[in-house]
């Protein structure tokens, strides 16, 4: 299912790439840990390879998902949580986050870079904006085959 060398996405961080595959003892079982090394925030994670499924990795997104982030992210419509308030907000957008779908942190994005437009952000708002697009940018460095800084300014060019 995974090997060393692939792209994947782990919810919450973002894309990474498989570094090893190490068996190590827990709990007097002997498990094999995937060892991610992830795009952003020079992150190295472990998780049971048992578990990967369950906590959310995937395979990097096709190529062909990029026209479709493109047509979320230049949508201009917000997923319509401006009108409930930020401590009931912020659990939905976390649950969007935590399905690793990139149409669903997309959409994150989209929704809190519109509502900054129309307001100014809480800080919870601004750092839960800027983890969504690291994580989304991550991906999309992956699919275009670009840098972290070409990543964003494609991001901000399909908002604007």
């Amino acid at each position: 299912m995974f090997a060393v060398g692939d792209m994947v996405v782990y919810p919450l961080h973002g894309a990474g790439r498989i570094v090893t595959i190490e068996n190590r003892e827990f709990d007097h079982q002997l498990t094999q840990y995937l060892v991610l090394d992830m795009l952003t925030n020079r992150l190295r994670v472990c998780l049971p390879l048992k578990n990967a499924e369950r906590l959310g990795l995937r395979p990097v997104s096709s190529v062909d998902m990029l026209s479709e982030v493109q047509r979320l992210l230049r949508s201009g419509k917000p997923y319509d949580f401006r009108s409930v308030p930020w401590n009931r907000r912020s659990p939905l957008y976390i649950e969007k986050l935590r399905t690793g779908d990139i149409l669903d942190v997309a959409l994150v994005v989209r929704s809190l870079t519109l509502q900054e437009r129309e307001k100014r952000l809480s800080s919870g708002e601004k750092q839960m904006l800027n983890n969504a697009r690291n994580i989304l940018g991550s991906e999309l460095q992956v699919l275009c085959q670009c840098d972290a800084r070409q990543a964003e300014a494609w991001m901000d060019e399909q908002l604007n």
